[in-house]
């Protein structure tokens, strides 16, 4: 029989208390920002800014403060960027990241400032619908500590123009006079630029004979300040701790589509990882414009630079990769589904940059992948070239009529997400794998925890005997405050199912419960799925994990 050294014994006794009643993270997800509407957080008047983000590390029973942040929408989805209200609305956005998930703390973890413990804590379970024992946990503590943050820099325009510079701990992205994206470079060589810029193309035939064929480019986008004449900035920026949010405005001029100073104000998201476009489906105000002008073509697409040569560039039809090189290749460049999210990745010694693209609500036309590398220049849809007229890798998506009619759209902006990526030659599989973490959301499971010391007593049970505790307060305000129940000898290695019914045995709203130790405390805000409060009135809550089953009841009142 071999004899462990004694430090590995010492090791075991002096980590084995902190991982006892702990389990591990086993989320592998990366990169993809965590994404979570304020009705999935349980708490009533939940005041953001006093609260902090906390990861635990069951391996020395620690905790660490990790970046996040709750962005301001209204019912709309739109964002605001200065508000006036500082308690968590319903539309509300918390983000934070998945590489900041860490395990799940016991129920006597608890996090301590200054010898001071919380009376609670928020515990967010993220875990993937596809393998739910595939989890990550979060931990939100009224704090008084300094808020953690990425370390984002801006450095702003020159005024009237939208040339600012971002930098993140992954990219560095520059945008031109007037605020379209056309440079890029990694955070280890922020000196190389990797694209030409980011193009656009709409063109056809003018139902005006004298007019004809026209087509209208990136460069057709002008700064709303230098339209105007006006020395107001084309753009508003909005820090934050994991995203920083930028408000473009911008004004699209084409008298052959009957457009004149045509406002176009579009969103731009920056993550760690990536940049996001969002389309603003008011852009052009009318759906009819372009049909009316006799658009034939629609097209967006990320060109890169000559300092891209060498990388492979991949797509769900081309698995085995092109070389991107300035040659022209034959690609598959059919499309699996007409609506949807597609992706693309080019990948080498230089990095990875993976592209996410949506094509707007697009009537009478056909989307196909564009793709053109050819050092001599020139466009695949004979529309006029730009930038520094030579592709390397110009890779986007390409909307064109089917009949006689034109393009039915409001939109002359997709969707489109690009990740710069710290890997270098990956894979078609790869790409398949981000883009999954992209399309699937994280299942979440919220609860309230009382501190144990402090929390409120339940009824004596016998030991082992599932018990579903009085709700508390009740009844209840949800303009105010939420209820909270608590759940005695519900199994540690399990969860269970809690729904709340109205009068009419309709449900309301159901999420999953964790269980935590020998006591987990349950919380619901009086909201229903949609996130909108619940009518007055008499309300059940039913929870059931295996064959044990719990009911009680509560009101709602205003």
């Amino acid at each position: 029989m071999v004899k462990r050294p004694f430090f590995y014994i010492l090791l075991f006794f002096l980590t084995a208390g902190s991982v006892v009643g702990a389990e591990l993270k086993t989320l592998q997800r990366k990169y993809v920002p965590i994404k979570l509407a304020g009705a999935r957080i349980p708490v009533s008047q939940f005041a953001f800014s006093q609260w902090r983000a906390f990861r635990y590390d069951a391996t020395n029973g620690a905790w660490r403060q990790v970046p996040f942040q709750v962005d301001y929408r209204d019912a709309a989805g739109n964002y605001h960027g200065v508000p006036a209200p500082t308690i968590l609305d319903a539309n509300d956005e918390l983000l934070f990241m998945p590489e900041d998930l860490g395990d799940r703390a016991p129920e006597k973890a608890w996090l301590a400032e200054n010898g001071v413990r919380a009376a609670r804590r928020v515990e967010l379970e993220l875990s993937e619908a596809s393998d739910v024992t595939l989890k990550g946990w979060l931990y939100l503590y009224p704090s008084t500590t300094q808020p953690a943050g990425y370390v984002f820099r801006h450095v702003n325009a020159p005024k009237g123009s939208g040339a600012d510079t971002i930098s993140t701990p992954a990219y560095v992205m520059g945008h031109n006079f007037h605020g379209w994206i056309d440079y890029l470079a990694t955070a280890q060589q922020p000196q190389i630029d990797l694209i030409d810029r980011l193009k656009l193309r709409v063109a056809g035939k003018a139902l005006d004979p004298k007019i004809g064929n026209y087509a209208a480019t990136e460069d057709t986008l002008k700064g709303a300040g230098s339209v105007s004449g006006s020395k107001d900035s084309t753009y508003t920026w909005w820090p934050g701790a994991v995203r920083i949010i930028k408000d473009v405005r911008m004004r699209l001029t084409v008298p052959q589509l009957m457009i004149i100073n045509k406002n176009i104000d579009y969103p731009l998201f920056y993550y760690p990882y990536s940049i996001s476009i969002g389309i603003n489906n008011k852009q052009l105000e009318n759906e009819f414009i372009l049909s009316l002008a006799g658009a034939k073509l629609l097209r967006q697409s990320l060109d890169f630079s000559p300092a891209a040569a060498g990388m492979r560039f991949y797509t769900d039809n081309n698995r085995n990769g092109v070389s991107i090189d300035g040659a022209p290749d034959n690609l598959n460049t059919a499309l699996a589904a007409q609506t949807g999210k597609q992706w693309a990745m080019a990948s080498g010694a230089q990095g990875t940059l993976l592209m996410v693209l949506e094509m707007p609500a697009t009537k009478n036309g056909t989307t196909v992948l564009y793709y053109r590398d050819d050092l001599n220049g020139g466009t695949a849809d004979e529309t006029p070239d730009s930038g520094d007229k030579r592709s390397y890798g110009d890779v986007g998506l390409m909307v064109s009529a089917k009949s006689g009619s034109g393009l039915i759209t409001n939109s002359v902006t997709m969707g489109f997400s690009l990740y710069v990526l710290p890997e270098r030659d990956r894979d078609a599989d790869f790409a398949e794998r981000v883009f999954q973490w992209v399309q699937r959301d994280l299942q979440v499971n919220a609860v309230v925890l009382n501190d144990p010391g402090t929390g409120v007593e339940m009824p004596a049970a016998q030991p082992g005997v599932f018990q579903l505790g009085a709700g508390y307060p009740n009844p209840f305000n949800p303009m105010q405050t939420g209820v909270n129940w608590d759940i005695a000898a519900l199994p540690v290695a399990h969860t269970c199912e809690a729904r709340v019914f109205n009068l009419l045995g309709q449900q309301v709203v159901s999420w999953r419960v964790a269980a935590a130790n020998s006591r987990t405390v349950l919380h619901w805000d009086g909201r229903d799925h949609r996130g909108a409060m619940v009518p007055q009135g008499v309300y059940f809550l039913q929870v059931q994990s295996g064959e044990k089953r719990a009911m009680n009841k509560v009101q709602v009142v205003y």
